[in-house]
């Protein structure tokens, strides 16, 4: 069976993640020790890595910046899994190929540790390239984004708008889109690097 390296302080991400991979008809071999994560990926043959981030830590990203830096784990799946959803970007941006968390389905880990076989044969690139080329590929919906949100007016009928989340990605260069939503004429997207408004499909506008 494949064996996946899994790195957590928090007890209860550490037992969810492990019990996924047990399911999932993984080996685990587990530490809370970031500092031989390493040598134990290395050691084991680890064909991917999980790092559990809870609220509030950022332990699990210079690790995850370590492992894309090393040829023997830079082209293992790292998925961080994080009951915080402003950690998702930060991860993304440090290396890691998915992010997932405690509500993901089995298949979406299945997915993310087992990527298709055409990725595994791909051109060999930089660990910082093959970070911008992942990053340039995912979008993170988050509700406390880069750029925190503004207090904004509907363009057309001028009542308050109401806030619903973010759509994040990028690379050097980080793209923001806002939703929000108006009680009288609907959806849109707001980009606050342009101020421009997109009316998303069905606007009501005008009723």
């Amino acid at each position: 069976m494949p064996t996946v390296l899994l790195v957590s302080h928090d007890e209860s991400l550490r037992a969810h993640g492990e019990a996924v991979l047990r399911r999932l008809n993984f080996t685990v071999e587990d530490t809370d020790d970031e500092r031989i994560a390493l040598a134990l990926a290395l050691q084991h043959g680890c064909q991917g890595a999980v790092l559990a981030i809870a609220r509030g830590q950022a332990d699990g990203f210079p690790l995850c910046e370590l492992l894309r830096c090393d040829p023997g784990t830079s082209t293992l799946p790292v998925i961080a899994l994080t009951n915080d959803e402003s950690c998702g970007f930060d991860a993304l941006r440090a290396g890691a190929s998915a992010v997932l968390t405690p509500q993901s389905s089995d298949d979406e880990w299945q997915r993310a540790l087992m990527p298709p076989t055409a990725s595994r044969h791909r051109d060999i690139v930089s660990p910082r390239t093959d970070r911008r080329r992942r990053l340039r590929r995912v979008t993170i919906r988050t509700t406390t984004p880069p750029m925190p949100p503004s207090a904004l007016s509907c363009p057309s009928c001028r009542r308050r708008l109401r806030y619903c989340f973010s759509d994040v990605s990028g690379a050097e260069q980080v793209e923001q889109w806002d939703r929000f939503t108006c009680s009288r004429c609907g959806d849109c997207q707001y980009r606050p690097r342009s101020g421009a408004f997109t009316w998303l499909p069905s606007p009501r506008v005008g009723r």
